[in-house]
């Protein structure tokens, strides 16, 4: 069920959080960017902006539906930024105050964070057109990829993580519950799994990754300097060999290519395929090379298998995992979008 969302109760929580923080019996908060009348919108979320008596911008993030399932993703996004913050990683929000189930304000789960003053990165071919701009962005994406790497536990061994999750696809496949497609597919994933795995990386630790650096969770000011990092409810902690990937922003997303009636019926995976794109990869690996010679240890392992000759098959055999639309896409290519590098 949709929770309802009333301004008035998002300003009174961040009011009262404020007067909390500093011991003040009085704020006067005030909502910014216009969210008090129309609030942005961020997946599964509505997102207020608002600015209070010391002059903190906060925004507030507050799930639409309250489920176990969105509180759940709360609060594991709770969990790593705590982690991220306690080890003073920069470009990320520092989180200010959260609630995994709501409160009497709120009945909905949120966060309440830092805001991130900018605007959403605009990347294509031709945009930034900076070269110099362009190397800044991705340079201090490339950093905070690897400082993420800080954070590690131990988990299953890398194949028996695989394994166990293309299992589950082939039993849903096998009930009729999977929505990309028929069981043929799904063991032809696993019959692949030797040719991607690692053997060498195995029993690597489980790190985090941000799992969606699209331009859209990528905020810049106007000198194309990278201010913020957002949202991070797509990360997650998984194998090392499979942490190691292009950001989104830089990955040969392929088109989908519709009938009349909507239907998808193809994939373009040649869309994203250019020469610009190869030449940022290329210097996206760079900048991952030389901090991990730098540093060595769990940084090599990660440029190691960032720079395999097959990183992007690889790449979409292992989204093709966890995403419906990867994997009907993998699918129609027969297991190959036919570009490595």
């Amino acid at each position: 069920m949709l929770t309802t969302i009333r301004p008035e109760n998002v300003l009174q929580q961040v009011c009262t959080q404020a007067v909390s923080l500093n011991d003040s019996s009085q704020c006067s908060c005030s909502f910014i960017h216009g969210t008090e009348k129309g609030q942005l919108m961020g997946g599964e979320a509505v997102v207020f902006a608002l600015q209070d008596h010391q002059g903190r911008k906060i925004g507030i993030r507050i799930q639409r539906e309250s489920t176990e399932s969105t509180s759940y993703i709360l609060g594991k996004q709770v969990e790593y930024l705590k982690a991220i913050e306690s080890l003073n990683i920069a470009r990320f929000q520092k989180l200010i105050d959260y609630r995994i189930h709501g409160n009497q304000l709120i009945r909905a789960p949120f966060m309440a964070m830092e805001w991130a003053d900018g605007e959403s990165l605009h990347w294509t071919d031709t945009s930034p057109a900076s070269l110099s701009h362009r190397h800044k962005i991705i340079r201090a994406v490339a950093e905070a990829t690897l400082d993420l790497l800080q954070i590690q536990k131990p988990g299953d061994s890398a194949k028996a993580y695989i394994t166990s999750r293309i299992n589950r696809k082939i039993g849903r496949a096998m009930s009729g519950k999977y929505a990309g497609g028929g069981v043929e597919g799904c063991r032809k994933q696993l019959d692949l799994l030797n040719e991607f795995w690692d053997p060498d990386l195995d029993t690597a630790p489980h790190v985090l990754i941000h799992g969606d650096l699209s331009d859209t969770n990528i905020i810049v000011n106007g000198n194309s300097d990278v201010e913020k990092i957002i949202d991070l409810g797509w990360s997650d902690m998984v194998p090392l060999q499979f942490a190691a990937v292009y950001p989104r922003f830089l990955t040969y997303q392929p088109s989908q290519l519709c009938s009349e009636n909507g239907d998808v019926v193809s994939f373009d995976w040649a869309v994203k395929h250019t020469s610009i794109m190869m030449r940022d990869r290329a210097f996206y690996l760079d900048c991952i090379k030389r901090r991990a010679y730098s540093e060595g240890g769990i940084a090599l392992d990660f440029y190691k298998a960032l720079n395999r000759h097959d990183e992007s098959r690889r790449y979409w055999w292992f989204r093709a995992v966890h995403q419906v639309d990867a994997h009907r896409a993998m699918i129609a290519c027969d297991w190959d979008p036919g570009h490595t590098r």
